[in-house]
């Protein structure tokens, strides 16, 4: 029975964080990801028995396990965004600090939102610098530096690691929803 309830949180918990076969669009963004997820999600939660949904709503902090579950996912989508180059292109940067924006929101809006919106602050400086096509190396370190597109980089590494510490943070709160739920005392 144990092992049972262990797998069966373990679906409803990490499902959406670890599903990384969602498409990848030409673009570079990951799409689909709550409507591949959600069905399997609510089939899972409704099989759960009443004690392990107690349990795992106890452990999360809250009764609605799905708004869990759509953080959980924004934050594999944050990963995977993070992780891409900045791009070169103030079109195109300013579409992908967007969606950052957007995931932010959906993930941890007091913690991740402002430092988007560090970033975006700092985004024309930086592609002001990267449209300058400077030409001697000395001139364009020093214009990065004195100039201010640094101060880009520093948000955008700043935002990487409150995304880092976010979702360490969520796989603790979900490692104890399943410790909870299987009865498994913490280790």
């Amino acid at each position: 029975m144990r092992g049972r309830l262990t797998a069966m949180a373990l679906s409803i918990l990490l499902l959406p964080l670890l599903s990384w076969a969602n498409p990848v669009a030409e673009t570079g963004t990951a799409t689909g990801a709550q409507g591949s997820t959600a069905g399997a999600l609510a089939g899972a939660a409704g099989s759960a028995s009443p004690d392990a949904l107690a349990a795992i709503k106890s452990a999360i902090g809250t009764d609605d396990i799905n708004a869990f579950l759509a953080a959980m996912d924004a934050d594999r989508l944050l990963l995977f965004e993070v992780r891409k180059d900045l791009p070169q292109v103030r079109s195109e940067g300013d579409a992908y600090m967007k969606r950052l924006k957007d995931l932010a929101g959906m993930s941890d809006p007091v913690r991740l939102v402002p430092k988007v919106n560090r970033m975006m602050e700092q985004a024309p400086i930086y592609y002001d610098y990267v449209e300058k096509n400077i030409q001697n190396q000395n001139d364009a370190a020093n214009e990065y530096v004195v100039g201010g597109a640094r101060g880009f980089i520093i948000a955008f590494q700043d935002l990487q690691n409150a995304v880092l510490l976010t979702v360490i943070n969520r796989l603790e709160i979900a490692e104890r929803a399943i410790r909870g739920a299987a009865g498994i005392s913490p280790s």
